[in-house]
């Protein structure tokens, strides 16, 4: 699975001042392209959490968002409220460039104020916590917290990443809808022999489908990344 975003054909430049992350998801792929980084940075490699201070000051430039720490979790537990700071004030230092976050523990965005050129994301693969519990996805909070936190989320702009999707209830879209979501990712697993290997329980293509169809229905734009069959229907 690949977190990188598209919008019109382009991919987002990313911006890393901190690497590294304690979700352990049995889907990442960050952890294993921080492997090339053996002989650079020995943190990098372990994937521990640290932060690049040398790159805070090299924010690269777009006509796009920037996705921020797409190689680690700004806001996992582990990161000191004062770090998040740290990168949050030079966010604001480019109001005229907008910036893409992403986390798996939303419920942090609630201790911070955020500045209008940013986009607040959660991943939430499933609205079903027991089956991402069941299935021991990740060590990241349940589903059903990260979209409380997104419903009671005061931000114009949002979005959510429903990759790689698990299977999900008939519900799944009406809880999207609550969060009010500027626009929604939505993606297989990738590649499929990852999916298959690990055996992950993703809907049947139609439902998916359906999902999709749901949600554009609400006036939600829905950006589709890797659609196809799930891995026992091929």
């Amino acid at each position: 699975m690949s977190r990188m975003f598209m919008i019109e054909g382009k991919r987002l430049k990313t911006w890393n001042p901190i690497v590294g992350c304690y979700h352990n998801c049995i889907y990442c792929y960050a952890r294993k392209w921080a492997k090339r980084q053996k002989h650079r940075c020995a943190l990098c490699y372990c994937f521990l959490p640290h932060l690049h201070r040398e790159r805070l000051e090299r924010i690269p430039r777009s006509s796009l968002p920037i996705f921020v720490c797409d190689m680690g979790d700004l806001f996992g537990s582990w990161i000191p409220k004062s770090l998040i700071k740290v990168i949050l004030r030079k966010i604001e230092e480019y109001k005229d460039q907008e910036f893409l976050l992403l986390t798996k523990n939303p419920k942090r965005y609630l201790e911070f104020s955020f500045p209008s050129n940013v986009i607040l994301g959660a991943t939430i693969e499933t609205d079903s916590p027991l089956l991402y519990f069941l299935s021991k996805i990740s060590r990241a909070p349940l589903v059903d917290e990260r979209i409380e936190a997104m419903v009671k989320l005061k931000h114009d702009r949002k979005m959510i990443s429903i990759e790689p999707i698990i299977r999900f209830s008939t519900d799944f879209w009406v809880w999207i809808t609550r969060i009010k979501p500027e626009f929604v990712y939505i993606g297989y697993c990738n590649p499929l022999s990852l999916a298959k290997k690990l055996r992950l329980p993703e809907p049947k293509l139609s439902e998916t489908l359906s999902l999709i169809s749901k949600l554009r229905e609400q006036g939600i734009e829905v950006r589709e990344k890797t659609i196809r069959k799930a891995w026992y229907e091929i």
